[in-house]
């Protein structure tokens, strides 16, 4: 096998819990021939490394030849997704209806025609109870092939009923398709450039997304069509920042899982991910009690069926529990509770955020750089901050990379590393020019940089006063609102005009909205 297949061989034993592994044991142990005693053996030496070693196999397991282990771990591999598949059939519906749907397809292949239309039958009804169009569309499909080439003595009164099932599954999937595929292209815009900056790219995308929305009432999409509805209306609204209808398809997002709560345990993905941005409207629009609200909610689903959860959505879980843990201290403004807080999350967990992906990484990242810095831990968040900052990615969240470069100024000012702040603030303005990121707000706190290092104590206040009137300004521009979810620039040179902290004047802020 190649060098990725190990990887992926490795990767599967140490992703299995307990209970797969004792399956997995009991199921093989019973084979009497030597091979399947030898693949045990080589599952054994696998879970015992801490990292792949081929050198140990041979060492430990003398009767396996270098010639035989590719096949070994390939036969290894075959069993362990066998295993993993039958345990999971009963509770993951898809696999399921493949199951039925190939055993339909035996019976074909030997000539049994009736046993295979029952077989059929049986998958249609459970891709039917939980709105799986497409699988349901592949059975009559299969079902129509049956029909159309053998006498079963039934085809006649079923080719009407096959007809219309073809017809309306297929509009279901061909919808379906259309919405899901909206939804992708929509969140990896946003996952390239961020939230839109001017007028003309938001009437770009609005042009976009009208174009590709499929033209059907929303009551007549099934579960999925409705499910990918609401997540391209969120994105949708996120990107172009109309945050308040941001909320409302967040909020129907979830109501559409609560009334279909059978879908909870056999989509829990999507459901995870619709709270997630349930708690980031919130969030945004600073509602501190609602959001705590739903945060607390959240929890106890979580226990509810927590239980059930695999380990896709058990890490989706733990990244929620991260970000909007620390959404909670922001919009507390607690900052020094929040510092502790990650110094507890990062001795317990922080090997976790190596299995997550780069949006979720720089995410958690930015955030952790914020908290510290608000609870004047200057180098820890330079640390942070610098994790996103030592590498340019091109086709990635443009706008979170240029806001961590512009609060790493910030920070080092407040370090009093002027020197380096005047050296940095050219190189910073001209990556944020390369990436079409410099608007008002960012050429106003770039103006007022370049000027700082070579001001005098009399000149710094009346400094700090007109930027933060000029910010004041730019803010009641709609596509300049982006910059200050990021960057609450407007606390800090309030703290430097009346010399005290920041967190003190952002929990009054919080006090005043509650």
């Amino acid at each position: 096998m190649s060098k990725q297949s190990n990887d992926v061989l490795f990767s599967l034993i140490k992703k299995m819990n307990k209970a797969e592994k004792r399956r997995f044991k009991l199921v093989s142990s019973s084979g009497q021939n030597k091979e399947e005693k030898l693949f045990v053996q080589l599952f054994d030496v696998l879970e015992g490394m801490k990292t792949f070693d081929e050198s140990q196999i041979f060492k430990k397991i003398p009767k396996i030849k270098k010639s035989q282990l590719s096949n070994m771990k390939a036969h290894l591999l075959k069993h362990l997704m066998s295993n993993l598949r039958h345990l999971y059939r009963a509770s993951k519906v898809d696999i399921e209806i493949r199951d039925l749907t190939d055993n339909a397809r035996v019976f074909y292949s030997k000539g049994m025609y009736k046993a295979a239309l029952q077989t059929l039958e049986k998958a249609k009804k459970i891709a039917e109870e939980h709105e799986m169009n497409t699988a349901y569309f592949n059975c009559v499909e299969f079902e129509k092939k049956i029909e159309s080439q053998h006498i079963t003595g039934s085809m006649y009164p079923k080719a009407k009923k096959l007809s219309l099932e073809v017809e309306r599954s297929l509009k279901q999937v061909n919808f379906n398709n259309q919405l899901s595929n909206l939804a992708l292209r929509l969140y990896g815009n946003y996952l390239k450039h961020g939230h839109v900056k001017t007028t003309l790219e938001a009437s770009n995308l609005r042009s976009d997304f009208l174009q590709r929305i499929p033209n059907m009432g929303y009551e007549d999409l099934d579960f999925y069509g409705k499910l990918y509805f609401l997540q391209s209306h969120c994105w949708y609204t996120y990107t172009v920042q109309d945050f308040a209808n941001y909320f409302k398809y967040a909020r129907r997002w979830v109501d559409h899982y609560e009334s279909n709560s059978m879908m909870i345990e056999k989509e829990t993905a999507m459901f995870l991910k619709g709270y997630h941005n349930l708690l980031n409207a919130y969030f945004t629009h600073n509602k501190y009690q609602k959001f705590v609200e739903a945060y607390d909610k959240f929890l106890q689903l979580i226990i509810k069926y927590g239980h059930s959860f695999d380990l896709n959505c058990r890490q989706l879980v733990e990244n929620i529990e991260w970000i909007h843990g620390l959404n909670l201290y922001t919009l507390q403004a607690n900052f020094d509770a929040g510092s502790d807080h990650i110094d507890d999350l990062i001795k317990s967990k922080a090997a976790s955020i190596n299995e997550w992906n780069l949006h979720r990484k720089f995410t958690i990242y930015y955030k952790i750089a914020c908290i510290y810095f608000g609870a004047n831990r200057y180098n820890d968040a330079i640390d942070y901050l610098n994790r996103i900052n030592q590498k340019v990615y091109p086709q990635f969240r443009k706008d979170l990379q240029c806001f961590s470069r512009i609060l790493s100024l910030i920070v080092h000012y407040d370090l009093g590393n002027l020197v380096l702040v005047k050296y940095q603030v050219k190189s910073v303005y001209r990556f944020l020019l390369k990436q079409g990121e410099i608007q008002g707000v960012q050429r106003a706190i770039f103006d007022f940089l370049k000027k700082i290092p070579n001001m005098n104590e009399k000149e710094l206040i009346p400094s700090f006063v007109k930027l933060e009137e000029q910010l004041h300004e730019i803010r009641k521009q709609k596509y300049e609102q982006r910059a200050f979810f990021y960057l609450d620039i407007i606390s800090w040179l309030q703290s430097k005009i009346q010399r005290r902290p920041i967190m003190e004047i952002m929990k009054e802020k919080t006090e005043g909205m509650a």
